[in-house]
Protein backbone atom coordinates (compact mmCIF):
# COMPACT_ATOMS: atom_id res chain seq x y z
CA UNK A 1 0.00 0.00 0.00
CA UNK A 2 1.47 3.52 -1.34
CA UNK A 3 1.48 6.19 1.33
CA UNK A 4 1.89 9.80 0.59
CA UNK A 5 1.82 13.02 2.77
CA UNK A 6 2.00 16.82 2.23
CA UNK A 7 4.17 17.26 5.52
CA UNK A 8 5.23 14.61 8.68
CA UNK A 9 4.85 15.80 12.32
CA UNK A 10 7.22 14.34 14.94
CA UNK A 11 5.41 14.78 18.81
CA UNK A 12 5.36 12.97 21.85
CA UNK A 13 2.55 15.17 23.03
CA UNK A 14 -1.14 15.21 21.59
CA UNK A 15 -2.53 16.92 18.29
CA UNK A 16 -5.71 19.06 18.73
CA UNK A 17 -7.20 19.70 15.09
CA UNK A 18 -9.16 23.28 15.65
CA UNK A 19 -12.48 22.30 13.69
CA UNK A 20 -14.54 25.41 14.01
CA UNK A 21 -14.65 29.22 14.55
CA UNK A 22 -12.17 29.67 17.75
CA UNK A 23 -10.81 33.26 18.64
CA UNK A 24 -6.88 33.61 18.62
CA UNK A 25 -6.01 33.57 21.84
CA UNK A 26 -7.52 29.97 22.48
CA UNK A 27 -5.62 28.21 20.13
CA UNK A 28 -2.35 30.16 21.52
CA UNK A 29 -3.21 29.32 25.10
CA UNK A 30 -3.48 25.37 23.64
CA UNK A 31 -0.29 25.93 22.07
CA UNK A 32 1.35 26.84 25.05
CA UNK A 33 -0.07 25.13 27.39
CA UNK A 34 3.08 23.59 29.12
CA UNK A 35 3.52 19.95 30.52
CA UNK A 36 3.70 18.73 27.53
CA UNK A 37 3.79 19.60 23.28
CA UNK A 38 0.45 20.75 22.37
CA UNK A 39 -0.13 20.75 18.11
CA UNK A 40 -2.51 22.95 17.26
CA UNK A 41 -3.28 22.73 13.72
CA UNK A 42 -6.38 24.68 11.40
CA UNK A 43 -8.67 22.54 9.47
CA UNK A 44 -9.16 24.60 6.43
CA UNK A 45 -5.08 24.78 6.30
CA UNK A 46 -5.01 21.25 6.20
CA UNK A 47 -7.74 20.84 3.80
CA UNK A 48 -6.22 23.00 1.47
CA UNK A 49 -3.31 20.29 1.45
CA UNK A 50 -5.42 17.28 1.46
CA UNK A 51 -6.92 18.63 -2.11
CA UNK A 52 -3.67 19.45 -3.02
CA UNK A 53 -2.28 15.68 -2.03
CA UNK A 54 -5.51 14.09 -3.60
CA UNK A 55 -4.94 15.79 -7.49
CA UNK A 56 -1.80 14.25 -7.09
CA UNK A 57 -2.27 10.75 -5.64
CA UNK A 58 -5.42 9.82 -7.97
CA UNK A 59 -5.31 10.59 -11.91
CA UNK A 60 -8.74 9.43 -13.15
CA UNK A 61 -11.16 11.84 -14.86
CA UNK A 62 -14.12 13.50 -12.85
CA UNK A 63 -16.83 10.89 -14.13
CA UNK A 64 -14.23 7.73 -13.37
CA UNK A 65 -13.47 8.93 -9.86
CA UNK A 66 -16.42 8.36 -6.91
CA UNK A 67 -16.38 9.62 -3.57
CA UNK A 68 -17.41 8.50 -0.28
CA UNK A 69 -17.68 10.17 3.39
CA UNK A 70 -18.01 8.46 6.46
CA UNK A 71 -19.96 9.65 9.53
CA UNK A 72 -19.33 12.77 10.92
CA UNK A 73 -15.63 13.55 10.30
CA UNK A 74 -16.61 12.97 6.62
CA UNK A 75 -19.25 15.38 6.35
CA UNK A 76 -16.81 18.01 7.67
CA UNK A 77 -14.25 17.25 5.44
CA UNK A 78 -16.86 16.97 2.43
CA UNK A 79 -18.21 20.86 3.21
CA UNK A 80 -14.07 21.34 3.45
CA UNK A 81 -13.07 20.44 0.49
CA UNK A 82 -15.86 21.46 -1.39
CA UNK A 83 -15.35 18.61 -4.43
CA UNK A 84 -18.13 19.90 -6.87
CA UNK A 85 -18.66 17.83 -9.88
CA UNK A 86 -17.60 14.53 -8.58
CA UNK A 87 -20.06 12.15 -7.91
CA UNK A 88 -19.87 12.07 -3.87
CA UNK A 89 -22.25 10.32 -1.54
CA UNK A 90 -22.30 9.95 2.57
CA UNK A 91 -21.80 6.60 4.23
CA UNK A 92 -23.08 6.03 7.71
CA UNK A 93 -20.44 5.50 10.05
CA UNK A 94 -19.93 5.53 13.99
CA UNK A 95 -17.18 5.01 16.18
CA UNK A 96 -18.06 3.89 19.77
CA UNK A 97 -15.56 4.97 22.58
CA UNK A 98 -15.52 5.06 26.49
CA UNK A 99 -13.15 5.90 28.49
CA UNK A 100 -10.67 3.00 29.54
CA UNK A 101 -11.85 0.67 26.51
CA UNK A 102 -11.32 -0.24 22.93
CA UNK A 103 -13.30 1.71 20.57
CA UNK A 104 -15.43 0.06 18.19
CA UNK A 105 -16.88 1.20 14.89
CA UNK A 106 -20.57 0.94 13.35
CA UNK A 107 -20.65 1.45 9.15
CA UNK A 108 -23.27 0.94 6.79
CA UNK A 109 -23.99 0.76 3.00
CA UNK A 110 -23.63 3.51 0.70
CA UNK A 111 -26.87 4.23 -1.12
CA UNK A 112 -26.37 5.40 -4.27
CA UNK A 113 -29.52 4.79 -6.05
CA UNK A 114 -27.66 2.17 -8.56
CA UNK A 115 -27.17 -1.58 -7.60
CA UNK A 116 -23.70 -1.77 -9.62
CA UNK A 117 -20.96 1.65 -10.50
CA UNK A 118 -18.99 0.35 -13.14
CA UNK A 119 -16.23 1.47 -14.91
CA UNK A 120 -15.27 3.61 -12.27
CA UNK A 121 -11.47 3.99 -11.86
CA UNK A 122 -10.81 5.20 -8.20
CA UNK A 123 -12.91 5.16 -5.20
CA UNK A 124 -11.62 7.85 -2.44
CA UNK A 125 -12.81 7.62 1.34
CA UNK A 126 -12.10 11.06 2.59
CA UNK A 127 -12.13 11.31 6.64
CA UNK A 128 -11.19 13.59 8.77
CA UNK A 129 -8.28 11.42 11.17
CA UNK A 130 -7.33 7.88 9.92
CA UNK A 131 -5.93 7.18 13.37
CA UNK A 132 -6.24 2.84 13.47
CA UNK A 133 -7.77 2.30 10.24
CA UNK A 134 -10.95 0.72 11.41
CA UNK A 135 -13.55 2.94 9.80
CA UNK A 136 -11.74 2.83 6.53
CA UNK A 137 -11.48 -1.03 6.33
CA UNK A 138 -14.94 -1.61 7.28
CA UNK A 139 -16.42 0.49 4.15
CA UNK A 140 -14.44 -1.01 2.24
CA UNK A 141 -15.34 -4.44 3.25
CA UNK A 142 -18.97 -3.36 3.64
CA UNK A 143 -18.89 -1.67 0.36
CA UNK A 144 -16.34 -2.71 -2.35
CA UNK A 145 -18.48 -5.03 -4.01
CA UNK A 146 -20.79 -2.02 -5.41
CA UNK A 147 -18.11 -0.78 -7.49
CA UNK A 148 -16.47 -3.60 -9.08
CA UNK A 149 -12.65 -3.62 -10.47
CA UNK A 150 -12.27 0.11 -8.71
CA UNK A 151 -9.07 0.92 -6.75
CA UNK A 152 -9.59 2.48 -3.72
CA UNK A 153 -7.82 4.92 -1.63
CA UNK A 154 -8.21 6.70 1.60
CA UNK A 155 -7.50 10.63 2.48
CA UNK A 156 -7.97 12.44 5.99
CA UNK A 157 -6.95 15.47 6.93
CA UNK A 158 -4.48 13.53 9.41
CA UNK A 159 -3.22 9.94 9.64
CA UNK A 160 -0.97 7.58 12.06
CA UNK A 161 1.53 6.24 10.96
CA UNK A 162 1.44 2.73 10.93
CA UNK A 163 -2.50 1.59 9.76
CA UNK A 164 -2.45 -2.04 9.26
CA UNK A 165 -5.86 -2.61 8.91
CA UNK A 166 -5.74 -0.83 5.52
CA UNK A 167 -3.51 -3.04 3.93
CA UNK A 168 -6.34 -5.08 2.76
CA UNK A 169 -8.59 -3.12 0.16
CA UNK A 170 -6.62 0.23 -0.17
CA UNK A 171 -4.08 0.81 -2.44
CA UNK A 172 -3.12 4.09 -1.25
CA UNK A 173 -3.27 6.34 1.68
CA UNK A 174 -3.04 9.71 1.79
CA UNK A 175 -3.36 12.90 4.18
CA UNK A 176 -2.53 16.66 4.57
CA UNK A 177 -0.15 15.61 8.01
CA UNK A 178 1.15 12.34 9.11
CA UNK A 179 1.88 12.77 12.97
CA UNK A 180 4.29 10.07 14.62
CA UNK A 181 6.58 9.63 17.97
CA UNK A 182 9.91 10.52 16.97
CA UNK A 183 11.34 7.39 18.72
CA UNK A 184 8.64 5.02 19.15
CA UNK A 185 6.69 4.68 15.62
CA UNK A 186 4.79 1.86 17.17
CA UNK A 187 3.34 4.28 20.19
CA UNK A 188 -0.13 6.14 18.66
CA UNK A 189 0.40 9.92 19.51
CA UNK A 190 -3.08 11.56 20.52
CA UNK A 191 -5.33 12.91 17.90
CA UNK A 192 -8.89 14.39 18.50
CA UNK A 193 -10.43 17.74 17.62
CA UNK A 194 -11.58 20.30 19.50
CA UNK A 195 -15.42 20.34 18.46
CA UNK A 196 -15.50 16.48 20.05
CA UNK A 197 -13.57 17.68 23.11
CA UNK A 198 -15.62 20.97 23.59
CA UNK A 199 -19.36 18.25 22.68
CA UNK A 200 -18.66 15.70 24.97
CA UNK A 201 -16.95 16.69 28.64
CA UNK A 202 -16.52 12.82 29.64
CA UNK A 203 -14.37 12.32 26.75
CA UNK A 204 -12.58 15.71 27.35
CA UNK A 205 -11.97 14.81 31.04
CA UNK A 206 -10.25 11.54 30.23
CA UNK A 207 -8.11 13.44 27.53
CA UNK A 208 -6.46 15.54 29.95
CA UNK A 209 -6.40 13.36 32.49
CA UNK A 210 -4.35 10.93 30.39
CA UNK A 211 -2.16 13.32 28.52
CA UNK A 212 -1.26 16.21 30.52
CA UNK A 213 -0.30 16.83 34.25
CA UNK A 214 -2.29 17.89 36.98
CA UNK A 215 -1.79 21.82 36.63
CA UNK A 216 -2.29 21.74 32.96
CA UNK A 217 -5.30 19.31 33.39
CA UNK A 218 -7.03 21.69 35.24
CA UNK A 219 -5.98 25.01 32.91
CA UNK A 220 -7.03 22.70 29.91
CA UNK A 221 -11.02 21.58 31.36
CA UNK A 222 -10.94 25.64 32.20
CA UNK A 223 -10.18 26.69 28.67
CA UNK A 224 -12.63 24.21 26.97
CA UNK A 225 -15.01 25.79 29.88
CA UNK A 226 -14.32 29.14 27.92
CA UNK A 227 -14.62 28.28 25.05
CA UNK A 228 -18.29 26.92 25.41
CA UNK A 229 -19.06 29.76 27.04
CA UNK A 230 -17.79 31.80 24.38
CA UNK A 231 -19.59 29.59 21.83
CA UNK A 232 -22.79 30.07 23.64
CA UNK A 233 -22.36 33.90 23.62
CA UNK A 234 -22.24 34.16 19.91
CA UNK A 235 -24.95 32.11 18.99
Amino acid sequence: MDSSCHQVIETDGVVIIVDGEVPRWASEELRHLGGVDVVVLESRTLATALKSVAEKSTVSSRGRTHLLFPGNGGAKVRRLLNLNGIPAWSVHAKRFWHPGSNPTFEVGQVHTGQFLHLGVDHVIVFDDVISTGGTAALVYERNSWKFPGAQWCVGALISRGRLKRLRQGYERVFSAVRVQHPTDLARQVPINTLSTLLENQDIAKSYARRNFFAKETERFIELLNELRHYNERDC
